[in-house]
């Protein structure tokens, strides 16, 4: 019973840190502009992609975050700006706006409290 109770308190103690690594601890700041005159887009979607723990630096994030399913999702507001809490790893953002060329950039999140993340957009090819 005594040996039960200790193996029951020791998984807890263990358990504990193991999920406190893996909250979104820091916060990042995303800016959307327009690559020729760093407008800010209003409006722009948001969506980020966690990239597996494993993923090569040299891997296809591309072919990767077009399939997998979005972590977070939201919108760039009147300035341009979003806000999202991650925790430290890789990500790919990925930026949908109307008029501009879908954007992918891969980033990685560090042990800083807040990151700027500046993405600009092309103007869409017509045709």
């Amino acid at each position: 019973m005594v040996a039960a109770r200790f193996a029951a308190a020791l998984l807890v103690a263990l358990a504990v840190p193991l999920t406190a690594q893996n909250t979104p601890d820091y916060k990042v700041v995303i800016k959307v502009v327009d690559v020729g005159y760093g407008q800010a887009i209003r409006g722009a979607r948001i969506g980020i992609v966690q990239l597996p723990s494993a993923f090569p630096n040299d891997g296809d994030y591309f072919q990767y975050a077009i399939h997998a399913s979005e972590l977070v999702s939201t919108q760039a507001n009147a300035h341009g700006l979003a806000v999202v809490r991650l925790a430290k790893g890789s990500y790919v953002i990925k930026i949908v706006a109307e008029g501009f060329a879908h954007t992918l950039q891969r980033v990685e999140i560090r042990d800083q409290p807040t990151q700027l993340l500046v993405v600009k957009l092309s103007i869409a090819a017509t045709g």
